[in-house]
């Protein structure tokens, strides 16, 4: 059960680390105002999840019962969902 929810974990924060970077890169372009709490909520959700990910991977003390690996699936399904988003939004 370990390896399956270290295995998931690692995919599931490389998913969020990579979110994290296009949701960077989306944001280098020039700002209003408006826009600054919804391209902070982008950029630190991403964030704060891919850590998330890792740390219950790698250093929790839990990774080996069921309700990591549910965690660890829960966040790989978002990331997918997100992922489908971001390329419909970017019409690619």
């Amino acid at each position: 059960m370990a390896g399956a929810t270290k295995i998931i974990g690692t995919v599931a924060g490389g998913a969020w680390t990579l979110l994290f970077a296009q949701m960077v890169l989306i944001s280098l372009r020039p700002i209003g105002y408006a826009e600054i709490g919804s391209i902070a909520a982008s950029i630190i959700v991403p964030a704060l999840v891919a850590v998330t990910a890792f740390w219950i991977a790698f250093r929790s003390d839990f990774r080996a019962k069921k309700r990591a690996l549910v965690v660890q699936i829960l966040f790989l399904t978002v990331a997918a969902f997100c992922w489908l988003v971001v390329a419909a939004a970017s019409g690619g």
